[in-house]
């Protein structure tokens, strides 16, 4: 069936019925929505709002404001707030003038120590005072002792061996006995020489402690004899003159091994001999009868040849023994020798020369009677710099320190008669661009 104008007019009504209901609540919305922020506006909270607002535009405006007119008057007026005030850098990783305020503090302490000692120095001033670095005066001074105890048993060894003047077939009737015990003697000291391996010598040393050496040296030099235990001669002393005798009785020695050898062949021979004249003379013996008139002499004559050949067997022993101990003690005297003349690896000098340097302490009397150890113990520096703003200048203070240990001993008691640590300090101060002033006293606290 199809719809009729009717029926379209009605539903055209209906859809315009309801748009303008719809018109309706949208408006209705709206006005709401309209009275809600007519009374937000209204309200006390968005009245503050805009009050705020206001003042912050007021603000804004009034530093626009004053931005502009401090410009135009910077144009005028120095701005001194952003004047550069300088700046002063210190490179490196020490103090300003260190090593000269660290010598000025070197000299305070060495004339600290000096002062300390003086009264314990010997009266005598042409008596050296002995200075060293080495705190192990004992290793060397061992070296002394069995360089020099070695030296004297080798010596008396050899005087058993060898025979005594006037010369003549007589003298070398040595008793071999008494000879090997001497060798005996002789032996365990070069042994325990060779055995020990000490290190004897060449105590390293930093430069610091070299500058302290140098410096108590020049104080003391200054009023009486000094030495330096490193830097000096070989002095001629008496275990040298021992040493090189030695050698000449070696020498000695040598020749009477060959003679001794000689005698041991000629004695051999004579022995030989004599067998055979025993030998024969015995044959004879045999072939006789007692009652045969040369029975008795054949039987005498073979008793004396029998002696000749004992004593020739003796004298063969004894002198092949005493070839054999002069044999022994030559190889002890070249080792010996060989073991005080050589420099052990690392070392700067001999066990000899070592004996030699510490002989002055033991002569009757010692020509040194005291031993000075010296060693830079310490030292640091200290900087203030002053950065001072504008046209000042700064200013700068640096303060050094230096502290040197030593003791002194005397060697007719074996005793320590002074000791402490002394110490020395010195200022320097100033200004940059300036000149500057260096404070060092000369005498600093120590302490004892």
């Amino acid at each position: 069936m199809c719809p009729t104008r009717e029926d379209d007019l009605a539903r055209k009504a209906r859809a315009d019925a309801d748009k303008a209901e719809a018109e309706a609540r949208a408006a209705r919305v709206a006005a709401d929505r309209a009275e809600q922020e007519q009374r937000e506006w209204n309200g006390e909270l968005a009245r503050r709002q805009r009050e705020a607002d206001a003042r912050k535009s007021i603000a804004e405006a009034d530093r626009s404001e004053v931005e502009g007119r401090q410009a135009e008057i910077a144009g005028l007026v120095p701005d001194l707030g952003k004047v550069d005030r300088g700046e002063t850098t210190l490179a490196g990783e020490q103090t300003m003038f260190a090593s000269v305020l660290a010598h000025r503090a070197l000299i305070s302490a060495a004339s600290t120590l000096v002062s300390d000692i003086e009264e314990r120095l010997a009266e005598d001033h042409k008596e050296p005072v002995l200075i060293t670095d080495d705190p192990d005066l004992v290793r060397s001074d061992a070296a002394y002792g069995e360089v020099n105890e070695g030296i004297e048993r080798l010596i008396a060894a050899a005087d058993k061996l060898l025979p005594k003047p006037p010369a003549g077939p007589a003298h070398r009737a040595i008793p071999a006995l008494a000879a090997g015990a001497a060798v005996a003697a002789a032996v365990p000291s070069v042994v325990s020489l060779l055995a020990a391996r000490r290190s004897i010598s060449s105590y390293s040393t930093s430069v610091d402690t070299t500058a302290a050496v140098a410096q108590v040296a020049g104080e003391l030099a200054k009023e009486r004899a000094v030495r330096i235990d490193e830097f000096r001669r070989v002095p001629n002393a008496p275990i040298l003159t021992r040493e090189k005798y030695l050698q000449e009785r070696r020498a000695e020695l040598v020749r009477e091994k060959q003679a001794r050898e000689e005698d041991r062949i000629q004695h051999d021979a004579l022995r030989a001999s004599a067998q055979e004249e025993v030998d024969t003379l015995r044959k004879q013996l045999d072939a006789l009868t007692r009652d045969k008139p040369d029975y008795k002499h054949i039987s005498g004559e073979l008793k004396r040849a029998r002696q000749e050949r004992d004593d020739a067997v003796h004298a063969t022993k004894d002198a092949a023994l005493v070839v054999g101990l002069i044999g022994d003690l030559l190889a002890a005297i070249d080792a010996f020798s060989a073991s005080i003349h050589a420099v052990p690896g690392g070392e700067g000098r001999s066990p000899l020369m070592v004996a030699a340097l510490r002989q002055e302490l033991h002569g009757e009397p010692a020509t040194v009677s005291r031993v000075l150890f010296v060693s830079a113990c310490g030292g640091s520096a200290t900087q203030l710099f002053s950065d001072r703003p504008l046209w000042s200048k700064d200013k700068y203070e640096i303060v050094a320190s230096v502290s040197v240990s030593y003791w002194l001993l005397d060697t007719s008691s074996d005793c320590i008669v002074a000791a402490g640590v002394a110490s020395g300090t010195a200022r320097l101060t100033g200004s940059v661009g300036a000149t500057f002033s260096i404070d060092s006293p000369a005498v600093s606290d120590h302490d004892q």
